[in-house]
C-alpha cells in the first residue's frame, strides 16, 4: 500500500514516469481482468488504455488516502460493463429490426409450402447447415433450438457455462445465417427464432 500511496501522490502532482512505473505494473493485470468480461482480448486492451488515459486527465479526482489499484480496477470494470451493456442493446436492435424485415417480406411474399417436395428440400438444407457446425456448437444448438433446454440446462448437461451456450448459440445463427442466406428469408427468421 505504500508503494501504491507513493504512486498516487506522484501522479496527482503531474509526475509522468510514475504514471509510466504504475502503467507498466498494472497493465497486464487489468487486462486480464477486462478479459473475464470481455470475448476479446484486443477490446480488452483497449478498455484499460482507456482506463489509464481516463486515470491521468481525471488525477486531480484522486484522493491520496484511496487504492489507486482499486480506482483503475473499478474504471476497467465499469467501462467493461458499459460494453456489455452497449452489445446487449445493440444486438437487441438487430434482432428487432431483422424480425421487423421479415416479417414486412412475409407479408409481401406469396409462397406455398403445401408441396412435401418443397418442405423436404428445406429441411435437408437446414438439417445438412446445421450438420456443419462444430460438434459441441451443433449440440449446443440442437438442445436450445430443437429439444427447448433453457441455457442454463445445456449449461449444465454440455459442461459450460451459461455464457459458453450463448456464445455457441450466436456463433451458430451467424454460421447458419450465411449458410442459409439463399433460402427465403422468412423461412429462415421462423427457424432462427424457433
Amino acid at each position: 500500500m505504500h508503494l501504491e500511496s507513493s504512486y498516487a501522490d506522484r501522479i496527482i502532482k503531474g509526475d509522468i514516469s510514475a504514471f509510466e512505473k504504475f502503467y507498466k505494473l498494472y497493465f497486464q493485470r487489468l487486462k486480464n481482468f477486462a478479459t473475464m468480461f470481455l470475448d476479446q482480448s484486443d477490446q480488452a486492451e483497449d478498455i484499460v488504455q482507456e482506463s489509464f488515459c481516463a486515470l491521468w486527465t481525471s488525477r486531480d479526482k484522486i484522493k491520496p488516502e484511496q487504492s489507486l489499484e482499486g480506482f483503475v480496477f473499478t474504471m476497467v470494470r465499469n467501462r467493461c460493463l458499459n460494453v456489455i451493456k452497449q452489445k446487449d442493446v445493440h444486438e437487441k436492435f438487430i434482432d428487432f429490426a431483422l424480425q421487423y424485415e421479415y416479417i414486412s417480406q412475409a407479408y409481401h411474399t406469396d409462397f406455398d409450402l403445401n408441396d412435401s417436395d418443397e418442405k423436404h428440400d428445406l429441411l435437408g438444407e437446414i438439417k445438412d447447415a446445421i450438420e456443419k457446425l462444430p460438434d459441441k456448437r451443433k449440440r449446443v444448438f440442437t438442445l436450445s433450438r430443437i429439444d427447448g433446454l433453457s441455457n442454463k440446462e445445456i449449461a449444465s448437461e454440455v459442461g459450460i457455462t451459461v455464457k459458453g451456450v450463448e456464445r455457441h448459440i450466436t456463433k451458430a445463427h451467424e454460421f447458419l445465417r450465411k449458410d442459409l442466406k439463399h433460402l427465403a428469408p422468412v423461412i429462415l427468421q421462423i427457424f432462427m427464432f424457433l
